[in-house]
């Protein structure tokens, strides 16, 4: 069966939906039942975030903000955990031997940390100051902001964990031996362009529109990613030449990789620390609805950045695949039929997913996430998780 592909891609995030519309696709399956589907790419939010421990256990949010799933693929067991009465999961990230679910209340006024073993028992739950809280090499970090700008969903929780945004940080080992509630027991990062906490350099980022204080990442806070970002959706035209300079410029590096100045063209890219990486998918036409088919796919390049030159470079370019995702040494593509993945300089191919009806696909250090949406003619929708290690 024909399928429908859309994604949207952050650092290690994809998203991908089978359908023209939500709407659309909906009426389609329910009225025309054995109409073939035109396939096509277009851009949606992920839903959940998920982590995964080092022993191989993984936890994940799901379509009911009270629970949190537990999957051990070793032993095939799944569990679940409800959260208490008046919270609501944001994100959630893995340290050592525990999980950590960050949660505020249904007022989204006070943010709560739970820590759950690997079998999905409740360790403690630990009230917090701040907006976000995340785990990462062994140091628990915590985002504080008393600016009305920056409340509890400001990250969505599909894109939350792939990266730290900080001001405060304790390591684990501290946190459990404590649990802290209170800033003092906190290090405050200390100013600077950037900062190393334990394994990890941080780099210091100005506040903005989502942010009401500076604060640190592990991502570097370079203007390339907003401008890809920007062209993603400016088709071309920009606002004004005269103060878009910038943007012009990114646009004719990325028109110089195509082999002309193509006008059916989606294009995203990803951060990884300093790294940026980025796939332009190139469509003959679009159809209806402004959808780019899978059908009139065209040709396809991934790109990165170099630094040093303020310059995007084409990597590699392919005549038969939607592009989902490549780095240096993986690529994630889309074909009729389902998701393939190839390691790059091998010529083996393998097929890590079918599906019909929606998907997305949330990428996170070599786990892959598939989380399907099943719309049957009896109005039923039913929502399924499926994670599976790919590299």
């Amino acid at each position: 069966m024909k399928q429908i592909l859309k994604y949207f891609m952050f650092f290690v995030i994809i998203n991908v939906l089978s359908g023209c519309s939500v709407i659309g696709l909906s009426e389609m399956m329910l009225d025309e039942e054995n109409q073939d589907l035109p396939s096509s790419i277009g851009t949606i939010s992920s839903d959940f975030s998920f982590a995964a421990l080092g022993t191989g256990e993984i936890a994940f949010l799901t379509i009911d903000p009270k629970e949190v799933a537990f999957l051990d693929e070793k032993q095939k067991n799944r569990c679940s955990a409800e959260l208490s009465e008046d919270r609501q999961a944001l994100e959630i990230t893995a340290g050592n031997d525990y999980f950590y679910v960050y949660c505020s209340n249904e007022d989204e006024t006070a943010g709560f940390l739970n820590v759950f073993d690997n079998k999905g028992e409740l360790i403690k739950e630990v009230s917090l100051p701040f907006k976000r809280v995340s785990v990462s090499n062994e140091i628990v970090y915590g985002y504080y902001d008393e600016s009305e700008r920056t409340d509890f969903f400001k990250w969505g929780s599909n894109i939350s964990n792939s990266h730290i945004e900080a001001t405060h940080y304790i390591s684990e080992r501290k946190f459990l031996e404590k649990f802290p509630d209170s800033m003092e027991d906190w290090n405050k990062i200390s100013k600077g362009k950037t900062v190393s906490i334990g394994e990890r350099q941080l780099y210091h980022c100005s506040s903005d529109c989502y942010h009401g204080t500076d604060y640190y990442s592990d991502q570097n806070p370079l203007s390339v990613f907003a401008q890809i970002d920007y062209v993603k959706y400016c088709e071309g035209e920009l606002v004004s030449e005269e103060y878009d300079t910038d943007i012009r410029s990114r646009l004719n590096q990325i028109y110089s990789m195509m082999k002309t100045e193509e006008e059916n063209f989606l294009i995203y890219s990803f951060q990884t620390n300093d790294k940026i990486y980025g796939i332009c998918n190139v469509y003959s036409q679009c159809g209806d609805l402004l959808t780019l088919c899978t059908d009139d796919f065209d040709y396809s390049f991934s790109f990165s950045y170099d630094e040093k030159e303020d310059k995007l470079y084409k990597a590699n370019e392919y005549t038969n695949i939607e592009l989902i995702y490549e780095d240096e040494y993986n690529c994630l593509y889309h074909k009729l039929d389902g998701v393939y993945y190839t390691k790059l300089g091998s010529d083996k191919e393998e097929k890590i997913y079918d599906y019909n009806g929606e998907i997305g696909i949330t990428i996170l250090e070599g786990y892959v996430k598939f989380q399907e949406r099943e719309i049957h003619y009896d109005d039923d929708i039913i929502d399924k998780q499926e994670i599976i290690k790919v590299w």
